[in-house]
């Protein structure tokens, strides 16, 4: 879905370009200012919202402290999916996710590090479903 995205909104920045329409390139640039706009609005800051299940979704995050051999990746942004469940993240796996629905935990190697923060996330889109 959001390659979709990024087509119709490169296609309609094209057209906004190169339409000899009167009153079609505002619109072109309108539409593509309230495609980004939705984009932006899609990934959910942790600080205002947490997922309700342990079903995956993307996450942004980045790492504070890592290894000294990782210095370069520190404060960079990263996307990632993951779980979060009982006040934990969880880095994701099929795996992981049938222990937290069964147990409520999981192995220690998929817990998040205290070093990372995850700042959003987003659900996951709908599978592809062929074409039509």
């Amino acid at each position: 879905m959001e390659a979709q995205i990024e087509k119709v909104i490169s296609w309609f920045k094209f057209k906004a370009k190169t339409t000899t329409m009167p009153g079609a390139k505002k619109m072109y640039q309108m539409a593509v200012a309230a495609m980004e706009k939705q984009q932006k609005e899609d990934w959910i800051p942790v600080s205002k919202g947490l997922p309700k299940t342990t079903d995956p979704v993307n996450v942004t995050w980045t790492n504070n402290d890592p290894a000294p051999y990782y210095a370069d990746i520190k404060g960079k942004r990263f996307t990632a999916c993951a779980h979060y469940h009982r006040w934990k993240w969880w880095w994701y796996s099929s795996v992981c996710q049938d222990l937290l629905d069964e147990y409520g935990e999981s192995c220690m190697d998929d817990e998040v590090d205290g070093a990372i923060e995850i700042i959003a996330w987003k659900p996951i889109g709908e599978p592809y479903k062929g074409e039509k």
